[in-house]
């Protein structure tokens, strides 16, 4: 038979075993007298009869246990959210020392070019000193020469790369 709530005082009293299916209260016997013949008197008049204080720890329980599921659910997807941000703090880290790393080759690739730059400036100047001198000084080979040794310069410096 389907179970029908009966509700009193915000209780389902229906699984009270003081109750009969037509809703009539079982006699319950005190002290030498029965008492309550129907559950309209005795129930609805005692807000805090055993069974109802025991209905009401059963439907915290269940309510506790409702949150401290969902809270458990919370708790594990925050660890999901947890591991899943230390795993990208260890590509960030990774990343950064990449970055440095690549911060220090392009440091070294500029020191190379700076020095490489400076070396076909000291050949220019050869060529040029050499193109102004307007009399027999002049020497075509001291010119090719530097123009040689830059081309060098600037193949090494593309080399080492």
């Amino acid at each position: 038979m389907e179970h029908k709530p009966i509700y009193l005082d915000g209780v389902d009293v229906s699984g009270c075993r003081h109750l009969k299916n037509d809703g009539i209260k079982k006699p319950i016997c005190r002290g030498g007298g029965c008492i309550g013949i129907y559950k309209s008197c005795l129930c609805a008049n005692n807000t805090d009869c055993d069974f109802k204080q025991l209905a009401r720890k059963t439907q915290e329980c269940e309510q506790i246990k409702e949150k401290y599921e969902a809270l458990k659910l919370e708790n594990q997807e925050g660890y999901e959210i947890v591991a899943e941000l230390k795993h990208e703090c260890e590509e960030l880290k990774s990343e950064s020392f990449t970055r440095e790393s690549l911060i220090s080759m392009q440091e070294k690739d500029i020191d190379r070019y700076r020095k490489a730059l400076e070396e076909i400036e000291e050949h220019y100047k050869k060529v040029i000193k050499n193109l102004t001198t307007c009399d027999d000084s002049y020497d075509a080979n001291i010119s090719i020469e530097a123009l040689h040794n830059i081309s060098n310069i600037i193949n090494e410096a593309k080399e080492e790369e």
